[in-house]
């Protein structure tokens, strides 16, 4: 299960509308929305694109958790049990409803509290994805390990750095003259 970063605008759509299983895992994640958060999952994923929050953290989180339940659903009803699940960054809290660890209302609001908490942090850095090592990374922090930090390695040559957003822009134009380009991840905080 995914952290926060590759949402967008209208995902899950099609199964909202054309799946009654997924439609009614989200439902219910909506519902749990509506008490603690105050506001209509349903309606957020409903947005057009000129007035989406998709990627305001406080919607994402909980909406990403909501699709990723709602997928769950669907392969289970499919005959698609996993032997195990893993989940990386907010996408821990599918893996442990997935698991059993936790029923989908609990993870629904630790989901919602989660993106309130993180939403705090705010405008305070960001994350970009590089295709490099984390030997080459290193060396890109030299001087700057203070301000960003590898925050994950996602295979041996994919690492994700961390930090203010003046020294990610100095390490990403570094990059870029090699030859290589980064992908801002869709996070408006250094996480991690």
């Amino acid at each position: 299960f995914c952290g926060q970063g590759p949402q967008w605008f209208a995902m899950a759509r099609d199964l909202l509308a054309g799946d009654a299983l997924f439609r009614d895992v989200v439902t219910r994640v909506s519902a749990v929305v509506q008490r603690v958060a105050g506001w209509d999952l349903m309606q957020e994923l409903a947005r057009d694109e000129s007035t989406t929050r998709i990627h305001e953290t406080e919607i994402t989180q909980p909406a990403m958790f909501a699709v990723q339940m709602g997928l769950v659903a669907v392969w289970r009803a499919r005959g698609v049990e996993p032997d195990f699940v893993i989940g990386h960054s907010m996408g821990e809290i599918a893996a442990a409803c997935a698991a059993g660890a936790i029923d989908l209302e609990e993870g629904a609001r630790i989901a919602i509290l989660r993106g309130q908490a993180v939403k705090q942090a705010e405008g305070l850095g960001g994350m970009i994805a590089f295709p490099i090592s984390a030997v080459q990374a290193a060396e890109f922090l030299t001087g700057l390990e203070d301000r960003v930090g590898i925050a994950a390695i996602n295979a041996p040559s994919s690492v994700v750095l961390a930090g203010d957003a003046a020294s990610l822009a100095s390490i990403a134009a570094r990059v870029t003259a090699l030859g290589l380009e980064g992908r801002t991840l869709e996070v408006r905080y250094a996480s991690h």
